[in-house]
């Protein structure tokens, strides 16, 4: 059965990150024209922080963003919030990312139905902003990506690293640890050269949230990526297809059938 024909009632997505990234940056684009676009959404984006710019390196274990604009003073990301902090806009010179994040036991609303048409139209509110108000004459996009992360907090099937074959079963620690220590935990990062314009990075590890540092958490981060001759927006759509059902079928091929279906709902008929 296609991997698309399936879906999950209650996935353990944490967070889907949509990301176009534009070749060459908007220099024209400067904090002074935030507060403008910020007048355009923030009626379902009420709250504003500024963080470190994104920067984007494609590579062998490139998990992490890498494209610098070369600036003395770099001008920040910033990351528009929507009022229960789900939905997250994110621009900069040279990027514009959309986020849904796991609020409040809020449940995972789909890919095909809600994150990426999300993601189209607020694109388009962001280019048009920038084509009449800093007149800018194109977006050309040159890298595009697409992550998920799944989060695993101790639960009947996972208590902790010892148990992660239950969530993987191909899993293994190579390293068999100290007599007398406690379990060992792990980051390990894989590449998957999947097509010519596709490759998936993913990272499985073990992590404590900061005030909670005695509970441990299993995080799979997924993420398609790949980069493009400066095109236009509508132009990635088929990659993002793509990308979507590529993360999908290595996410049922990786995880288990047991927990797929006893405590992620994993059923036949629709497709996310």
């Amino acid at each position: 059965m296609p991997a698309s024909e399936l879906t999950f009632d209650n996935p353990p997505i944490d967070e889907v990150v949509v990301a176009a990234y534009f070749a060459p940056p908007v220099l024209e684009f400067q904090s002074q024209h935030v507060g403008l676009f910020w007048e355009r959404i923030k009626d379902r984006f009420p709250v504003v922080h500024q963080q470190d710019p994104v920067v984007h390196q494609l590579g062998p274990l490139g998990m992490a963003g890498v494209m610098s604009v070369d600036e003395p003073v770099p001008m920040p990301r910033y990351c528009f919030l929507s009022a229960d902090e789900v939905n997250v806009v994110q621009v900069q010179k040279d990027a514009f990312l959309f986020n849904w994040r796991r609020r409040d036991d809020k449940l995972y609303p789909g890919f095909r139905d809600v994150i990426k048409p999300t993601f189209d139209r607020l694109y388009d509110e962001f280019e048009a902003f920038l084509l009449s108000e800093v007149g800018v004459t194109e977006l050309p996009v040159a890298l595009c990506e697409l992550s998920y992360v799944d989060i695993i907090e101790q639960c009947d099937y996972w208590q902790g690293p010892g148990h992660t074959q239950n969530v993987i079963p191909a899993f293994s620690n190579p390293l068999p640890g100290l007599e007398g220590a406690a379990e060992n935990d792990f980051d390990c990062s894989y590449v998957f050269y999947v097509e010519e314009d596709l490759t998936v990075f993913v990272r499985i590890r073990t992590l404590v949230r900061p005030q909670q540092a005695d509970q441990p958490l299993l995080t799979i981060e997924m993420k398609a990526s790949n980069q493009f001759e400066g095109v236009q927006r509508r132009l990635t759509d088929g990659w993002f297809e793509r990308a979507h059902d590529t993360l999908l079928r290595l996410f049922i091929k990786m995880t288990g059938k047991q927990v797929q279906r006893e405590h992620w709902g994993m059923r036949t008929g629709s497709t996310e």
